[in-house]
């Protein structure tokens, strides 16, 4: 296993914001207050619950230098002492199913379909978008644009974010974060492990959102990366796997998994460094009934939706953070809200908001069949197939410019038949 390496890292200096801070206005009239800055004795202040939420992220919240800028992003951790221990909430039981030598994995029952779904993935063409922006006093981090990598690049482009904030700034400020997806809730659960007091404006709030919809496999896909990103990009995939790792169990819904895929199967998980997962071993033939067809086989994780993003949103607003249901349409309704200082997770919607003509809508469509005991992953030529707990997710499609999220019955239905087919059944 893996392990994130502990380094100190010298405070930088801060811009310190004149605004006042105003009660909070949500979406639907009513008022909440604005969450109360903690005194300079932090942990002695927090509460209980939050200061144990806080506690549980920080190792991997603080691995990165607050000194990082868009120009010159935060290096990566280089003390080789001692990995930080894991957190407490990995389950020692958890391990990958590997197929006994001569037999083959479960086969999946096509026939009971659960239902259809569809989300929209936040692509931005180019490179995502991870950097900061000056509204006159106001500081804007941007973090959107991902993908379909969103749920698997999350915390790490979290770590980095916080640090661009932190070297702008004052500590301990309140900061609005705008999206309560995957890249919402990690940002707002780092910034409050980093000393912050985060709020957090969205349209829809779990199991809304389009992180809903994930599949879930840890696999940086469909995004965009260009060549100077390169260098942070393989820094967010190490935080953000080493995140996961330490959170393996049911608590999160994050679970050791062998990936299968077949051969000539493009698969980004297979193009990932060795030093963020273990080396893929070659198969003469893929370990399942009725195919005799070679592929590939490595160890990664899945990751539920229906599980962690719950439990991340629960940790939060135990931990005191408040939710504030808001649709923004423009940047200046944005700076309207009383905080000086903002994180933009607003995935497909930050395109509008932020008129960034880079990022376009990709649909993705799936079928969810009915929950199988069925602990692996698999990747073919013709589509995926991702058993979770909630059911097995069926995949997809790529659908770009397309941004209705219902889904295509017909689209769906050949999904369906694309892996049913894999199986010759």
């Amino acid at each position: 296993m893996l392990g994130i390496r502990g380094g100190r890292w010298e405070a930088a200096p801060v811009l310190r914001s004149k605004r006042p801070s105003r009660g909070l206005q949500t979406g639907v009239g009513a008022t909440l207050s604005p969450v109360k800055g903690p005194s300079p004795d932090l942990p002695a202040q927090l509460d209980r619950r939050r200061f144990l939420w806080a506690a549980s992220l920080a190792p991997l919240a603080s691995c990165v230098s607050s000194k990082a800028t868009p120009s010159q992003p935060a290096p990566a951790s280089q003390s080789p002492e001692a990995p930080v221990p894991l957190a407490p909430t990995v389950d020692p039981t958890e391990s990958v199913v590997v197929a006994p030598e001569g037999s083959d994995l479960a086969t999946p029952d096509f026939t009971r379909v659960q239902r259809f779904v569809a989300g929209i993935r936040p692509y931005r063409r180019g490179c995502y978008r991870l950097e900061a922006s000056a509204f006159g006093e106001n500081w804007v981090v941007h973090n959107y644009g991902h993908g379909g990598a969103g749920l698997s690049v999350a915390w790490g482009c979290a770590v980095e974010a916080v640090a661009l904030l932190e070297a702008r700034v004052a500590p301990r400020s309140e900061v609005a974060v705008l999206g309560a997806g995957v890249l919402g809730l990690s940002t707002a659960s780092v910034l409050l492990a980093r000393g912050f007091q985060p709020v957090v404006y969205a349209a829809a709030f779990t199991p809304e959102t389009t992180s809903d919809v994930a599949g879930g496999q840890w696999s940086p896909s469909l995004i965009a990366v260009s060549s100077a990103e390169r260098e942070r990009f393989q820094r967010i995939q190490r935080t953000s796997i080493e995140h996961y790792r330490a959170h393996v169990g049911r608590e999160f819904g994050i679970h050791v998994r062998d990936n299968y895929v077949e051969a000539g199967r493009g698969s980004s998980v297979l193009d990932i460094s060795r030093a963020i997962l273990p080396p893929t071993r070659e198969l003469e033939r893929l370990p399942f009934r009725g195919v005799d067809r070679p592929g590939r086989v490595r160890e990664t994780l899945l990751i539920e939706p229906p599980v962690y993003l719950p439990r991340l949103h629960e940790g939060l607003a135990a931990a005191g953070v408040a939710f504030v249901q808001r649709r923004f349409e423009s940047v200046d309704e944005v700076l309207d809200l009383p905080h000086s200082a903002f994180v933009n997770c607003l995935g497909a919607g930050a395109g509008s908001v932020m008129s960034d003509d880079r990022a376009v809508p990709v649909r993705g469509q799936l079928v969810m069949l009915e929950p199988q005991d069925l602990p692996w992953l698999l990747s073919h030529r013709n589509g995926y197939i991702f058993p979770r707990t909630d059911g097995v997710v069926l995949g997809g499609t790529v659908e770009h410019r397309q941004a209705d999220p219902t889904p295509d019955p017909g689209r769906c239905e050949q999904i369906l038949a694309r892996n049913a087919a894999f199986f010759q059944v």
